[in-house]
């Protein structure tokens, strides 16, 4: 079904594969970036039999479609195809041919990697405190966060500068302890 990083400050990217029900969206709604092939099919079937998507798909669909999609999704417990998870209901980020699923999430994994890696991981945390927190008070929490303190105080901020003056490829360094 789905691959998920265990905790939310792990890689959060997501393979998706065949039907994807409520336990599994509930299971990738930390990640990042998730990728669908053409083929699969996504459905919180939970009223057609007579219980209720409460392990957190109903506020995350919400979240991630609004409300009158989410509602379509919800109580109709119709399944949706990956095209429409796209472009309907903004669940995945792409949608690729079975073959091309894997290069995909590698290609854009190696795109992440190549960044700083304090800057991904304060960017990370920022993006998961304004969800939870909403835009002003997440932005604050960032600010006082560790890894936002890292990502300003350590040697990476001062390599990304000096290589993007100087014209070359930065050379990151694994974050030091925390500050």
């Amino acid at each position: 079904m789905a691959e998920p990083a265990t905790e939310p400050t792990q890689s959060s990217r997501t393979r998706i594969r065949g039907y994807f029900v409520e336990e599994s969206i509930d299971k990738t709604a930390h990640c990042g970036s998730k990728w669908s092939s053409l083929w699969w099919w996504f459905a919180l079937p939970e009223v057609s039999r007579g219980v209720v998507a409460a392990q957190g798909g109903i506020p995350r669909l919400a979240n991630a479609a609004g409300h009158q999609l989410a509602s379509e999704m919800l109580l109709l417990g119709k399944p949706i195809s990956a095209q429409d998870a796209y472009q309907r209901f903004n669940i995945v980020n792409a949608v690729v041919p079975p073959g091309d699923l894997m290069p995909t999430a590698l290609k854009w994994a190696a795109t992440i990697v190549s960044n700083s890696p304090d800057a991904v991981q304060s960017t990370k945390k920022a993006l998961l405190l304004a969800k939870e927190s909403g835009m002003w008070e997440g932005s604050q929490r960032h600010f006082e966060s560790p890894e936002h303190k890292q990502a300003m105080m350590g040697g990476n901020i001062k390599e990304g500068l000096a290589a993007f003056s100087q014209k070359r490829n930065p050379s990151w360094k694994s974050p030091s302890a925390k500050l």
